[in-house]
């Protein structure tokens, strides 16, 4: 009687220890999750552009035909409105369809998943107005209206009579702006100016695109310090035949082994590890997003324009997103990129966590289930068929982790 007693006691005890092991897996489960579930990051960007570089073999001195996207983020008064592009040679002026930026920032941001198991091992313008016009230092290439925009083609022998030439016409250049002028001036540059044209309907901003040759891969940042904010979020894409880097920047990535996604609300930390990134760096900081191959990547593009791009790149289709928070004095210079070799950087990443094991943990548990009738029926046999599938379990559970 008392060594029954003693077996009923340690069966419950080893029970109720199974029962606890697999209580507490199954907890983390939040109400038995198994199936995939994509977590769309929220990119808040202040800033896009995209650089598209095609190599120009022995057609002249500009060995690259580049489109240079650009969208325009615009808070005030549209008579307040101007904005400066430099460009290493005479470009030509043409708007981006709505939704370009948009769709190509849901075709490359990370999304963090939280899965179930294993995953398995992703038309153009010249300027018009006529012949070029010299007036003082100032050469006008062109004016014309393009969307809600007029525009000026500039060049200038220096930063005072283009500041006064802009100034005279309308463009409204915040003070200092000689200084950032005369870097571009001492390069060579051509300048586009743009403002609001006085019947431009209120609404966001169309995206513009330039296109002109250059000896170099080069995103015109400095002219940014003009109108920066104390942080300025930068999402910049090089489109072109493999893979680039800055020259004159830090590339870092997000740590992904950090990763982690609360179930309960499906957000994950991605921002946070972003800025822990981007702080973690002296200096100018790229964040290297996503490295993508669109010659054999599978997209879905509604947007004409993005469409047509990634069609007609090949084979010359492989794009690179960095993203980055900049402070002035981050754009004491421009940015500039030069060739490497591909290195794919895809944009699914997934977060593997304990509550996507619960249907595993359900089966390591079967052992002890199966033998539970027979510990009732015969104490004595019972017992050491029970010890051993309780054994079974603990190993399985042990080894799913």
């Amino acid at each position: 009687m008392n060594r029954t007693r003693g077996v009923r006691r340690q069966w419950m005890r080893n029970f109720v220890f199974c029962l606890a092991v697999l209580v507490s897996h199954q907890a983390l489960a939040d109400g038995g999750l198994i199936r995939s579930i994509g977590v769309e990051l929220s990119l808040e960007t202040q800033q896009r552009a995209l650089l598209h570089a095609q190599h120009m073999y022995g057609n002249g001195p500009d060995d690259y035909a580049i489109d240079l996207y650009l969208d325009v983020a615009y808070e005030g008064e549209g008579g307040d409105f101007a904005w400066v592009v430099p460009t290493p040679s005479l470009p030509e002026v043409s708007l981006v369809e709505a939704g370009f930026f948009d769709e190509l920032d849901e075709l490359t941001r990370p999304i963090v998943y939280y899965i179930a198991g294993t995953p398995s091992p992703w038309g153009c313008a010249m300027a018009g107005g006529g012949a070029p016009r010299q007036i003082g230092d100032v050469v006008v290439w062109g004016t014309d209206t393009i969307g809600p925009y007029e525009y000026a083609i500039l060049t200038a022998g220096g930063p005072s009579g283009l500041v006064t030439w802009l100034e005279d016409n309308g463009y409204v250049l915040p003070l200092g702006a000689d200084t950032v002028l005369d870097y571009y001036i001492d390069r060579q540059s051509y300048f586009v100016a743009f403002r609001l044209s006085p019947n431009a309907s209120a609404g966001p901003l169309s995206a513009i695109k330039l296109t002109y040759g250059a000896d170099e891969i080069v995103y015109p940042l400095r002219i940014t310090s003009l109108s920066a904010a104390e942080e300025t979020y930068l999402t910049l894409y090089v489109m072109g035949c493999c893979g680039v880097d800055p020259v004159n920047a830090t590339v870092t990535h997000v740590d992904r082994s950090r990763l982690t996604v609360d179930p309960d609300t499906l957000t994950s930390n991605y921002e946070d590890l972003f800025t822990e990134a981007v702080s973690g760096c002296d200096g100018l900081v790229l964040v290297r997003e996503a490295e993508i191959d669109f010659g054999y990547y599978q997209y879905d593009v509604e947007n004409s324009q993005l469409h047509a791009l990634l069609l007609s790149s090949e084979p010359c289709n492989w794009m690179v997103r960095f993203r980055t928070i900049l402070s002035v004095d981050h754009m004491a210079e421009d940015i500039a990129f030069h060739w490497r070799s591909n290195e794919e950087l895809v944009t699914a990443i997934y977060v593997k966590r304990h509550a996507s094991k619960v249907g595993i943990h359900a089966v390591a548990a079967l052992p002890v289930l199966l033998v539970l009738p027979k510990r009732f029926r015969n104490p004595g046999t019972g017992k050491r068929r029970f010890s051993l599938a309780l054994t079974i379990s603990m190993l399985l559970l042990l080894t799913i982790g």
